[in-house]
């Protein structure tokens, strides 16, 4: 791969939803598919990934883990899985491709990824409201970057509204303090995020997060939530954009059923997306993403 200093030229996004290998009606807990990688990679690219999209049955625990299985350095297995009585009639997550050049080119902005499980603090059979991890960068950085985390692997009781949250928090130059997070009567049994940490001066990076309450309060849900918002850096064109969830509080006597995705990309900005339907009772959700240049012609 030639090299280059523009994130644009080197990050690569991609989806997978269990949709793509059998209806929502059907639900299963097995959901695979092999993908190919985005882009050509010399060697097999570090990951990061985060869900987009619930389809779950309020009657069972939710229960699901997104992961990605036997990468080469040009194709994985995305796989999307539930487990004991849980049904899932659709899931989805998105993925984010770095190559391992980042690691050590010196001129390449420097893009760090992790993840946090619950069960590296204590079992699944123990669950708490309040779950964090110290995270030490591999490489400091010059000053604090930008942590962006989101929602991954879920197992949560049934019965209790359904209330999770991922947040970096304490973030320095040589590492921050990540959170999962319930509260109320929520019961979780075990959760994790991935995050991702970049210089906060990178051109042509951005990040940021959307929630419902952003345009409502929580104690007024509603199906359909979306809001135009404005970069704050300067991109040549319309970037590409990677988002997943980082929250959501929904009534647990529903199904959940939760999407989140963006429209009208440009260089100025883009209006994002919080949708449940049916019957499913949002108090809240949000996302978080990451946006950076497309590649100039």
């Amino acid at each position: 791969m030639a090299q280059s200093n523009n994130v644009s030229d080197l990050l690569n996004l991609g989806e997978f939803n269990t949709m793509e290998v059998r209806p929502w009606e059907k639900p299963a807990h097995e959901n695979k598919k092999d993908k190919q990688f985005v882009g050509k990679h010399c060697s097999i690219p570090a990951t990061v990934h985060g869900l987009n999209w619930l389809d779950v049955n309020c009657g069972f625990n939710i229960r699901v883990d997104p992961q990605i299985v036997n990468p080469t350095q040009e194709k994985f297995t995305a796989s999307i899985r539930s487990w004991s009585d849980t049904q899932l009639y659709s899931a989805g997550f998105n993925w984010l491709e770095i190559p391992r050049i980042f690691q050590y080119i010196p001129y390449i902005p420097l893009i760090q990824t992790g993840t946090f499980d619950t069960e590296e603090k204590r079992e699944w059979t123990k669950p708490q409201l309040k779950n964090s991890k110290s995270v030490k960068f591999t490489t400091p950085y010059h000053a604090p970057p930008k942590v962006v985390c989101f929602l991954r692997y879920l197992d949560l009781a049934k019965g209790k509204n359904w209330r999770i949250k991922t947040y970096a928090a304490d973030v320095t130059s040589t590492g921050f303090t990540i959170n999962i997070d319930s509260w109320s009567d929520t019961v979780m049994y075990r959760a994790s995020a991935s995050w991702i940490a970049y210089p906060q001066d990178t051109p042509g990076i951005e990040s940021g997060r959307f929630a419902a309450t952003d345009i409502r309060p929580w104690t007024k849900p509603q199906h359909n939530n979306s809001k135009a918002v404005g970069f704050t850096k300067s991109f040549v064109k319309a970037p590409k954009i990677f988002i997943a969830l980082d929250e959501f509080d929904y009534d647990s006597a529903k199904n959940l059923r939760l999407k989140t995705s963006v429209s009208d990309v440009s260089s100025k900005g883009f209006t994002w997306h919080l949708q449940s339907w049916g019957d499913s009772i949002m108090y809240n959700a949000a996302a978080s993403y990451v946006a950076w240049d497309q590649p100039r012609d």
